[in-house]
């Protein structure tokens, strides 16, 4: 017999969701910032790929950006009993927290006080 704490799921519970909705909140105000922090303030994206869809179209940036992480948050949530995918799921949430906090670093390191 398999291991129980290794199968898909079709039923998540509410906690999952909020955790998902809140990367991809995160991931779409990772996307503002950048394309702030790029043409505002002339900060190089430092993805090479990211870097080429921002200059070829913003549209097309933003769509693969979310795209993406979409897919992969999919991904993980199908195999959420899988070893691993819990804490891969936090540490996605606390690296858009890192690079919500390094926007707003930046936005502070703006203006006097």
């Amino acid at each position: 017999m398999s291991d129980p704490s290794q199968i898909y799921v079709d039923q998540y519970n509410y906690k999952l969701l909020l955790i998902v909705c809140a990367i991809l909140l995160l991931c779409v105000a990772d996307g503002y910032f950048t394309i702030f922090n790029v043409f505002c303030l002339n900060i190089p994206e430092f993805n090479p790929f990211m870097a080429y869809l921002l200059n070829k179209n913003l549209s097309g940036f933003f769509l693969i950006k979310y795209m993406l992480t979409s897919s992969g948050l999919i991904f993980l949530c199908i195999r959420i009993n899988f070893k691993f995918v819990r804490s891969t799921i936090f540490a996605i949430l606390g690296l858009y927290l890192f690079i919500l906090c390094s926007h707003l670093y930046i936005f502070s390191s703006l203006s006097p006080l």
